[in-house]
């Protein structure tokens, strides 16, 4: 199983200020998507509708930035994602990051909106996805809504 990197010191950045519980997620990377896109999903992509998340193109090493103030469920290895980050954002809000490189955060920790959690990963012999979930009450919802300029 690989090994999770953790940050130097000096890789650490400080938690943003504290932001009003009303201020609209924020997008976790700038997104660029790959799906969806018109003509529908890629062949890779085994789902049929917005519910079921998105996959971005990522440049290797870009900050990835929690989407609103959570708790770490998760950060390390997933099958078929990598290095993967659930956040718990309460009221049923959970969102999921894969295709992750080095992760700044570790489970049970209080991280606050626009917190930098990882940066995107390096696959090798691929184009770099991010992939990014969020689900309500245990189940995938669209996440265009969390998205900033997200075009259909």
């Amino acid at each position: 199983e690989p090994h999770v990197q953790r940050p130097t010191p000096q890789q650490s950045e400080p938690i943003v200020e504290k932001t009003p519980a009303e201020a609209p997620p924020l997008p976790p990377i700038p997104m660029r998507l790959t799906w969806p896109l018109r003509g529908g999903p890629p062949p890779t992509h085994t789902g049929t509708s917005f519910g079921e998340g998105l996959s971005a193109k990522a440049t290797p090493g870009e900050p990835v930035h929690a989407a609103a103030d959570a708790t770490v469920l998760h950060g390390g290895w997933m099958r078929n994602f990598g290095n993967a980050i659930y956040l718990n954002h309460g009221n049923g809000i959970a969102t999921f990051y894969g295709g992750l490189g080095i992760i700044y955060v570790k489970s049970g920790e209080k991280i606050r909106r626009g917190t930098k959690i990882a940066l995107v990963g390096e696959i090798q012999g691929a184009e770099s996805r991010f992939v990014f979930h969020v689900l309500k009450e245990g189940k995938s919802v669209d996440p265009r809504p969390w998205i900033e300029g997200a075009k259909q």
